[in-house]
Order: C-alpha cells, then structure tokens, then sequence
C-alpha cells in the first residue's frame, strides 16, 4: 500500500511536469541555493524560522514564485540535520531525500520523486532528513544526483541551506548559480555574514551571484543598514521589515504569507527577491524534456541563526 502511494506521488509530479505549455516548457529554469547562510552564528538568543529565518524565507519564496509558475517551483530543505520546511507548512512527510540514498540508479528518480510533498497553495518540499542521524546520509555524491533530476523537473529549485558549513553545503556551490545571503542585523550576525562573504569570494564565487537580504526580526534594530553595509562591503538587496506576529500565526495554520497575506512583511521581501531573481537570472531552455547545463539555482542562506533558525 505505503509502494502505491509513493509511486502514485511520482506519477503526480511527472504528471504536472508533462501537462505545462509548449511556452512554459521552452524556458525552463531552475533556482538553487548556495551556501550564504551556512557560517552564520549568531551571539543572540536563538531563534526559529517562524520569526523569520532561513526557512520561513525560503518557503515564502517559493511560493512567491508558485504563484508565478505552478507546479514548477520546489524547495529542497537541507537545512541539516533538523528540517522543519515541512513543520512550517503543516505537512507531514513520510519519506526524504536521504532514505533515497542506497536506491538502485534505475529506480532513484522514481523514489526521490515519491518523496515530494505537496502544499495546497502549489510549492512543493523534498526535505533532506526525518531524523537527525539520517543526516549523515546526504553525501555530496547523492545531492549531485538529485541536483540532475530536480533539474529535469522544475523551473525552480529552492535550496534552504541552513546554518552550517557542511560538506554537503560546500558541494552544493558547485552546482548553484545565485546565493541569497541572509543577514539580522546584529553585530554577531554580521560578522559571522562578513566571513561567509569572504569564504564564498575564496571560493571563486562571482560577487554578483551573492544577493543580500536584510532581514529585521525585531521593531528596532541593533545594527544600522548603513553600517552593517560597511562591514559587510556589499549594499543590501532586499530589505524586509519586522513583521511582527505574522509568520508565527501563519506556521500555526500552515499557511504561507506570501499567498495569503500581501500586505505581510515577509511577503513584501520575498516578492522583491522573485523579482530580483526573475531579472538577473534569465531561464535556461530546455531541449527535449532535460535541462540545460546553465539551469539556474537558488540557495537562501540563514545568517546569524542557529539551530533551527531558518528551519
């Protein structure tokens, strides 16, 4: 029965995937996420993406940009090794990227494609674990495998890359062409965002594939935008205000902001962040139902948040 149902999601996946348009299949592209995020620590109390961090960005994202494209926007939660993208949605995942990791190569799109969880607003979320110590199972040989079919699938793949520099995180900015680095203003925060900065430029990461989005957690900030631009040596790219209770009501209902509430904060940011992406990333064509090689990834990186921070 529990075979059925896994198959039946893969099929529904594909199913959308085959009946866009000609128009929607000719330009198609995907977002990932890189590693902005990974290094950040935050001096502060710790606090979850409900207020939001990394993930509640991340998912807001998407579906900013399912409103867009249906059914060709993912998120790919590898906020390692507590996810909580699914949480946020009021989805309950019974399979995940890394129990796909001993599949036979003929089987793996099947079985990671079964793994995908649907939000009734239209995103979708693979999550990376249901279990801590599964964790370990997402090697960057497997996320090099999924990166393939993801690719093939949708216009958009959304990385929420957490807080940590992982191996699995360093092997993703292999495969990513834009980093949304998230940053509080806090003076930990910062600094913490500075140094990923300067590790993703040792990298070979072109500074204009780094996007930075100021996200404010609190009504007064402890770190002017001005100075905070100082220290990091790049100017802010998506400024989003306090949003006060919003994003913790939202997580109660399992509803996301950016397709329920336009007059949210946190839709204001993630709107201007589609828009920013829509214009400096053109969409790659697609020949023949695989994607091209220049395909487009996102990766929303949570600055200064622990723990779950951005789950």
């Amino acid at each position: 029965m529990r075979m059925r149902c896994s198959l039946r999601r893969s099929m529904l996946v594909r199913a959308r995937y085959a009946e866009r348009s000609p128009a929607q299949t000719t330009n198609t592209a995907s977002v990932f996420g890189r590693v902005s995020s990974a290094l950040s620590i935050s001096g502060g109390p710790t606090s979850s993406s409900v207020e939001g961090g990394g993930t509640c960005i991340a998912l807001n994202l998407v579906g900013s940009l399912s409103r867009r494209y249906p059914g060709q926007v993912l998120l790919l939660d590898l906020d390692l090794p507590y996810n909580h993208a699914a949480l946020l949605a009021n989805l309950v995942p019974t399979t995940c990227l890394a129990r796909a990791a001993q599949t036979p190569p003929e089987a793996f799109e099947e079985v990671l494609l079964s793994a995908v969880i649907y939000h009734a607003g239209g995103p979708m979320i693979l999550p990376g674990a249901l279990k801590p110590e599964e964790a370990d199972l997402v090697t960057p040989e497997l996320l090099a495998r999924t990166i393939s079919v993801l690719r093939r699938s949708f216009r958009y793949v959304v990385v929420d890359l957490g807080v940590a520099l992982s191996e699995s995180v360093l092997a993703i900015v292999d495969h990513v062409q834009h980093i949304v680095l998230v940053v509080t203003p806090e003076i930990s925060a910062v600094k913490a965002s500075a140094d990923a900065l300067e590790i993703l430029v040792t990298l070979g990461v072109p500074p204009d594939e780094v996007s930075v989005l100021l996200n404010h957690r609190s009504a007064k900030s402890a770190v002017l935008r001005a100075s905070l631009e100082r220290m990091l040596g790049k100017p802010v790219d998506v400024e989003m205000f306090y949003d006060g209770g919003r994003p913790d009501e939202a997580a109660l209902q399992g509803n996301l902001l950016s397709l329920t509430d336009p007059r949210s904060e946190i839709t204001k940011g993630v709107e201007a962040l589609a828009r920013r992406l829509e214009a400096t990333q053109p969409l790659a064509a697609i020949a023949d139902g695989s994607a091209s090689d220049s395909i487009e990834m996102e990766a929303v990186a949570g600055k200064g948040e622990q723990g779950k921070d951005s789950s």
